[in-house]
C-alpha cells in the first residue's frame, strides 16, 4: 500500500473486496468500514470517477479481478 501511495503520489491508497467492505487502507481508521458504490457502477464491470469517503472526495476505480470460482472481487479509491 505504502509503495503504491509513494509511487503514485497520491495522499492515500484504499481496496476493497468484491462486497466493498474495505480490506486494506493507507488510512487505517477506514478498515472495515464500507467503500461506497460510485454512480454508474455496474457489478463485475471496470469503473473509475469520483467517490466521498471518510468526508473526503476520491479518484475510485472499480476492477473485476476474477478468482478461481470465476467471483469478481476488488475495488480501491485513492485521494491525490
Amino acid at each position: 500500500m505504502l509503495a503504491t501511495q509513494a509511487q503514485s503520489g497520491v495522499t492515500s491508497v484504499t481496496v476493497a473486496d468484491a462486497s466493498g467492505r474495505i480490506v486494506s487502507s493507507t488510512n487505517p481508521t477506514v478498515v472495515g468500514a464500507w467503500l461506497p458504490q460510485g454512480q454508474g457502477t455496474v457489478p463485475g464491470r471496470g469503473w473509475s470517477g469520483q467517490l466521498t469517503l471518510d468526508g473526503n472526495q476520491e479518484l475510485a476505480a472499480q476492477v473485476p479481478v476474477l478468482g478461481r470460482e470465476r467471483r469478481t472481487s476488488a475495488g480501491s479509491s485513492a485521494r491525490s
